[in-house]
Order: structure tokens, then sequence, then C-alpha cells
């Protein structure tokens, strides 16, 4: 499927658990701005707020910065991932590029070793969106960012409470135990190995 115009069942994977989690976040914010008493503006500006401006509401509403969350970096791929597959060649699929060129792995087109032909010539500085190839592993990583980051959330939340019940601190304990047993974050290349 390289090269063709045919999307990738994996592209279509990552743009449906992209618009999920921006869904989410979404209707997370506006509920948010709603509880706060933010007034309508924001509460309808979040429903066509780009990915910068959710990311600056959510810490002005929430108090704390999404960027400091682990999952932070899995959450911006998957959103530009999301905007490139939907929208294919131009800003998203360059930046996606210029920050994630493994996604990519034949790019630059390369000549064989021996290759005594014609040389390749005027090779664009950033490949067309058809040659992306987006390892399934890395979707796996991608969705689990989603989870992780809702589960980090609802763990500070719930730590906030001031008086905690025995059952609180064993949820909390359990939280703690299951973030300490996520797997490891591994390099697209790495994450291809295994797809």
């Amino acid at each position: 499927w390289v090269g063709s115009n045919i999307p990738d069942y994996n592209e279509a994977f990552a743009l449906a658990i992209q618009s999920l989690w921006e869904r989410q976040l979404r209707e997370f914010l506006k509920g948010c701005a709603r509880e706060l008493k933010c007034g309508d503006g924001l509460v309808t500006s979040l429903a066509t707020a780009d990915w910068t401006k959710l990311v600056k509401h959510f810490g002005e509403l929430r108090g704390m910065p999404l960027e400091g969350f682990d999952s932070f970096e899995d959450l911006e791929l998957l959103q530009m991932l999301g905007n490139a597959c939907r929208h294919g060649d131009g800003k998203s699929a360059r930046m996606l590029y210029d920050r994630w060129p493994e996604l990519w792995p034949m790019w630059p087109p390369a000549l064989p070793d021996l290759w005594d032909g014609p040389q390749l010539q005027n090779v664009p500085a950033h490949p067309p969106f058809s040659e992306i190839s987006v390892p399934r592993a890395l979707l796996d990583r991608l969705a689990h960012a989603v989870i992780w980051f809702w589960n980090d959330h609802n763990y500070i939340y719930t730590n906030s409470i001031k008086v905690k019940h025995e059952s609180v601190e064993r949820t909390l304990q359990t939280m703690r135990n299951e973030r300490a047993n996520r797997p490891a974050r591994q390099s697209i290349a790495s994450l291809r190995a295994v797809s």
C-alpha cells in the first residue's frame, strides 16, 4: 500500500483514536468551564478550539499544565497524526515529519549500495503523506497514552481529597501500582520491529 492513495488501516485507527480523544477532552473542558461558571463564550469556543488552545485552556481550567503529564508527548503525536490522516499533505504532515521522521522509514528514498545508474535529483524536504508507515504497536501506545492520561488525572483528583477514608488510600495505592507497571516508552523504530 505504500505510495498508493488507499489509506492504511493503521491510519484509520489512528484517526479514530485521535477523534475520540479530542472529543473526550473537549467535553471534559466544557464541563469544567460550566462548573467554574466561566461563561457560555468559553464553552462555545471549546467546541472549535485548536490543539494549542485546548492545551492552554486545560492549564487554565485545571490549574495544571497538560504538558506536565507523562503521556503528553504521545498525545501531541496522536493529535498531529490524526490531523495529517484527516488532511493528508499539509502543515500537520510536515510538522509530523519534522518531529517524528521515523514514521517515514523509506524517506528519503535510497538507491542500492552498488547502484551505478542515475542519481536521485530534487528530493523534496518533506515526503508525501502517503509514504507514512504507522506501526500497529504505535497505535497501542497512543491508545494507552489516552487511558494513562485519564488515569493520572483521576489519581491527582483523588489524591487531592483532604480527609481520605482507608478505601481511598487503597484505591490510590492500586493506582500507584498500576502506574509503576506501565511499560517503558519505546522508540518508534523499536515499535516497528514488534509490529
